[in-house]
């Protein structure tokens, strides 16, 4: 007998998921699903079937809804995250309800009875995994079918990896047009413009003394900052593109190795008051120059040189802007030459992360601030630096240093409202001072004005840690990894922190392990080791680590860091000290 063809159809597939609801199961099973049922009756299914869908599969924490029209899920998924988002009313009676994580894809599904199956809603799920909670990501097709028809914007995020599927899929935000994420940051983009994405190697140093080096490294910094302003372009952060200096390698093995279409490489020869650069844009598959030019310029110059440098990339790149776009790339840290070197000098020193480098490093960013006393990147960085004096008792030990770090970061975003760095540290600091719900928001914001800030989407992560919200972090370490694929230290700390939080303990070793093999010197990492190896019982590989972090890390104690360390949850900080002191670690 001859089995039935199946049916199949195109569709608009809305995949979710609550964020939150592991730790409300944990906290009261009775609770947690009063308030899942109150919401799935009481919101989500009417707003589901006011817009023409219907939930067809339920997944504990999670459901799949099926639409039409790829606009009736845009506006279906946008009422939910304004109905539960921030400043949103839950009208199931349920409170506080868990955010949602959202995204949608259209595109063919096999229909078996009252269930979907296939890789139009695959698909739709491997997104949902990588978006932040209050947020709606979409595919390319969904982009394609809705731009024009529905009042959304769309905001590239760059290609992502996804499970499944052998190449990087392009991936955007949807918001309402206008509102953006609160900020105004979310611009209309085209499906083409997510393909861009670069790398800027280190700049060789032409100048015949090595202690130029630093000027050479700062141009290729200040131009990552500025391309990474550009939401439409995935840039590779510094950590990552600067495991390559000093190393003659082939530009295609580089490409590959940081998952990029394109890399910028150059050298700078500075004299006096000259500087001269060359800079090539190259193919990164091919190998082959797709843009090269010279430039001789006043130092005094240096500023507008950048500008230009990073406009003709953008022309080679064959992005086009919107008007905020083109203006982000005209905006200036900096004015004064003389104030800019001090801060590149700071800037390089600082990378040494020691208690000397971050005297020296003091020292030259006061004299940076001195000279120009508007120029935010030196308070953000003097913040940084005064938060690490105070953390590993390098200086102040009281509350007064990170107070002191706290007023630079809250300088460095009035100096500049649109510096993102500024709100980064500025999240950082305020999150070992517990105020958790503004470290958010200041992260949130580093992150609007700079979609590429790894380091950004890193302390915001390890806020929503602290703050007891794990999983809200996963998403956020998933893009820095993108961004950041070879950093020894960043996004993978946090990562294991994470994982520990969600008790997968095992998983958090290997991580922490990882991390103190590749930097011996990175205290923090050396301290998580010895946590989870306390929690574990494995108590000699915890002792061992425990003598790295006694080595490194000067008075610490088990008062010390239940003082200090920022859980918004007492049973958080517990499990840390019996971890800890499990370990060996007393006082």
């Amino acid at each position: 007998m001859t089995e039935p063809r199946r049916q199949r159809r195109l569709a608009a597939i809305l995949a979710a998921d609550m964020v939150g609801y592991s730790a409300l199961m944990h906290a009261d099973e009775d609770r947690a699903a009063r308030v899942v049922g109150d919401l799935r009756a009481g919101v989500i299914e009417p707003v589901v079937a006011a817009n023409g869908g219907r939930v067809f599969k339920v997944m504990g924490d999670g459901f799949l809804a099926e639409f039409p029209s790829v606009v009736d899920a845009l506006e279906a998924a946008l009422a939910l995250q304004e109905r539960l988002g921030p400043g949103g009313e839950n009208e199931a009676g349920a409170s506080p309800a868990p955010a949602l994580r959202v995204a949608i894809h259209v595109g063919d599904v096999l229909v078996e009875a009252d269930d979907l199956l296939g890789d139009g809603v695959n698909l739709a799920t491997r997104l949902e995994a990588l978006a932040e909670p209050g947020t709606v990501l979409v595919s390319e097709d969904v982009v394609r079918q809705a731009e024009g028809r529905a009042p959304v914007a769309f905001r590239a995020l760059g290609p992502r990896r996804v499970k499944g599927r052998d190449r990087a899929v392009p991936v955007f935000r949807a918001d309402r047009r206008g509102s953006g994420d609160g900020t105004g940051a979310s611009a209309p983009t085209t499906p083409d413009a997510a393909e861009a994405s670069i790398a800027v190697l280190p700049f060789a140093n032409l100048s015949g003394d090595p202690d130029q080096a630093y000027f050479a490294d700062g141009l290729a910094e200040d131009l990552i900052t500025d391309l990474s302003r550009l939401p439409r372009l995935a840039v590779i952060a510094r950590n990552s593109s600067f495991a390559f200096k000093d190393r003659s390698v082939d530009v295609r093995d580089v490409g590959a190795a940081l998952g990029v279409g394109h890399l910028l490489e150059g050298s700078v020869r500075r004299s006096g008051n000259r500087v001269r650069v060359s800079a090539q844009l190259v193919d990164a598959a091919t190998g082959a120059h797709v843009w090269a030019e010279r430039y001789d310029r006043d130092l005094a110059d240096i500023f507008e040189m950048q500008d230009e440098i990073t406009r003709e990339i953008v022309g080679a790149l064959a992005l086009t802007l919107t008007r905020r776009e083109e203006a982000r790339i005209g905006a200036r840290y900096a004015e004064d030459a003389r104030a800019h070197d001090l801060y590149l000098r700071a800037r390089a020193v600082f990378q040494s992360f020691s208690r000397s480098s971050n005297a020296e490093a003091r020292a030259l960013a006061d004299a940076a601030i001195d000279a120009d006393p508007g120029l935010a990147p030196a308070y953000a960085l003097r913040a940084f630096i005064r938060f690490l004096d105070w953390v590993f008792n390098w200086g102040e030990t009281d509350t007064a240093g990170l107070r002191a770090a706290i007023a630079d970061a809250e300088q460095a975003v009035m100096a500049d409202p649109a510096f993102p760095g500024g709100h980064a540290r500025l999240a950082w600091t305020l999150l070992w001072d517990r105020r958790h719900d503004e470290a958010i928001r200041a992260g949130r914001t580093a992150l609007a004005l700079d979609p590429n800030n790894a380091e950004a989407m890193v302390w915001l992560a390890e806020v929503h840690n602290f703050a007891g919200e794990p999983e809200a972090a996963l998403p956020l370490m998933e893009a820095a990894a993108r961004l950041d694929p070879l950093s020894p230290t960043n996004h993978p700390i946090n990562l294991g922190h994470g994982q520990f939080m969600m008790g997968r303990v095992d998983e958090a070793i290997a991580t922490f392990a990882k991390v103190a093999a590749r930097a011996p010197d990175f205290p923090i990492a050396h301290l998580y080791l010895a946590m989870a190896l306390g929690e574990a019982g494995e108590a000699e590989r915890a002792a061992a680590a425990m003598g790295h972090v006694r080595r490194l890390w000067p008075g610490i104690s088990l008062s010390a860091v239940a003082e200090r360390f920022p859980y918004r949850r007492r049973a958080d900080l517990d499990r840390m000290i019996a971890g800890l002191g499990a370990a060996g670690l007393d006082g």
